[in-house]
């Protein structure tokens, strides 16, 4: 059972609202169904009942909807709706009877000219016409004998500079010029100390400029043998090359260029005589040549290092890349690497 609840005084609106949930619904039947409803006056409540004999309650009032009552008057009629889309041509009907004709149209233009007839008989000659206008001029005649020749006109204006001509031939060799006057004497070369010979007793001579000579091997040598540091072979001889008078104590007058590095050889003479008497770090013999080095008496020289290398000025014949050195801690000669970094003790002269 369904029930709709409605505000007192409105039965009628409502009835009508109601009436027209249950005509939908009974659109979708083939028969009409009259719908029965008890409506309470004090709550507005709508309910349906569905058998109109069981009736109502005495505070309700019967309703019923969706009956069918007589046909009314018909009612006026609507106002027109816009015009539909025209519809298709329809199709085309028997031809009708033919009119009356026409009043005639305005004459056409003329059509082309027809061709030409033949030619007619010839007229009788009439008086001769007027004097035509005057002809073209006629073609110019040939040439005339050439005339003398003319003066000589005035110069024209000079040219441009033509380009240069190719460089002649080199000519003969001149006479030599006479000799040129003598120049004056330039400065008198300085040149390095010799050798020095204090004593015929021992080996190593100190000549107190900063230079000891080994009368063994007559080489000159630097007496400070540490003045300079470990650097690669390369830069070992360019140091010792660029050594001149006032560095490392020289008091020699010498010049860059003077001093070089020992040979391989050289090298192999002035540890020759340390190594046979076994003397070590440095395998280097005393002033007198007579015993080791520290061993007592004079040395012949100051900063000597024993745990270095000292390169020599010679490359390895078999390994141009390696060059060979002594080792003072055992008076040893062998080669290694240019690369490798070894002191620098100078020397000059030699035997």
């Amino acid at each position: 059972m369904k029930t709709y609840r409605m505000m007192p005084g409105v039965l009628i609106v409502v009835a009508a609202m109601i009436c027209l949930l249950p005509a939908a619904q009974a659109q979708t039947t083939e028969e009409e169904t009259v719908y029965t409803g008890c409506y309470h006056k004090n709550s507005g409540m709508l309910r349906i009942i569905g058998d109109p004999i069981v009736g109502c309650k005495p505070n309700e009032t019967m309703i019923q909807w969706n009956q069918v009552g007589p046909q009314g008057e018909p009612g006026p009629a609507g106002s027109q709706g816009p015009t539909g889309p025209a519809g298709p041509a329809g199709a085309t009907g028997p031809q009708g009877e033919p009119g009356p004709a026409g009043p005639q149209g305005l004459t056409g233009s003329a059509g082309p000219a027809g061709p030409q007839g033949p030619k007619g008989d010839t007229g009788l000659t009439g008086s001769a016409g007027p004097q035509g206008p005057k002809g073209d001029t006629g073609l110019t005649g040939s040439a005339g004998p050439q005339g003398p020749k003319g003066d000589t006109g005035p110069a024209g204006p000079q040219g441009l500079k033509g380009d240069q001509g190719p460089i002649g031939l080199k000519g003969d060799k001149g006479d030599t010029g006479p000799a040129g006057p003598q120049g004056p004497a330039g400065p008198a070369a300085v040149k390095a100390d010799g050798p020095c010979y204090n004593d015929d007793v021992n080996r190593y001579q100190d000549c107190g400029n900063g230079t000891v000579t080994d009368t063994v091997t007559g080489l000159i040598w630097v007496r400070n043998a540490g003045c300079f540091g470990g650097r690669q072979w390369v830069a070992a001889n360019q140091t010792a090359a660029a050594l001149a008078d006032g560095q490392c104590g020289l008091l020699d007058g010498s010049s860059a260029g003077d001093w070089r590095l020992p040979t391989k050889e050289e090298w192999e003479a002035t540890v020759a005589q340390a190594r046979y008497l076994g003397c070590l770090s440095p395998s280097l013999t005393n002033t007198a040549g007579s015993g080791c080095y520290y061993s007592g008496g004079s040395e012949p020289f100051v900063g000597v290092l024993s745990n270095i290398i000292y390169w020599s000025s010679t490359t390895d014949a078999s390994n141009p890349s390696v060059a060979w050195y002594v080792s003072l801690g055992n008076g040893g000669v062998s080669s290694v690497s240019k690369n490798v970094g070894g002191y620098v003790w100078p020397v000059r002269g030699g035997r």
